[in-house]
């Protein structure tokens, strides 16, 4: 039977095999993964790097994805291949190190984290604490 959970009065619903189905997913059209004229490693360090675009605690993927006219698929390639990590590891590496870099500042000596984690991008200061202890174990398990 391949009619399935139909109210009294409504058409009936045809259940799909798993074979159709994944035919149906062939079908549906995917992004297409255009390299972007904008896109290099040097215009993507002078524009979002030393621009610190890492800074704002909204920043995404896919909004950056389209400041460098590419789509999403393509820019997260791009993070991975070249930096050799997601576009979360990233983002928040780049944090943790704006983070070292307050907190070693002279006019902050003594300034708790908790009030400098918003400065270096972070959307709250547990996403401070849990990245930080993510990357301390991705040290830990580099350096066995």
């Amino acid at each position: 039977n391949r009619i399935g959970g139909d109210k009294p009065g409504t058409e009936p619903t045809p259940v799909l095999t798993v074979a159709e189905t994944a035919v149906q997913r062939k079908r549906v059209s995917r992004p297409s993964v255009q390299p972007s004229p904008k896109l290099d490693r040097k215009s993507f360090e002078k524009i979002f790097i030393r621009g610190k675009g890492y800074l704002d605690p909204h920043v995404r993927l896919v909004v950056l994805a389209e400041e460098f006219q590419t789509n999403r698929t393509y820019l997260s390639r791009f993070i991975n291949t070249t930096y050799g990590m997601n576009f979360n590891r990233f983002i928040n590496r780049l944090r943790l190190n704006e983070m070292e870099m307050l907190m070693n500042l002279p006019q902050n000596k003594g300034v708790p984290a908790l009030s400098l984690v918003e400065k270096a991008g972070f959307p709250n200061y547990q996403s401070y604490m849990r990245t930080k202890r993510l990357e301390k174990k991705e040290e830990a398990i580099r350096n066995e």
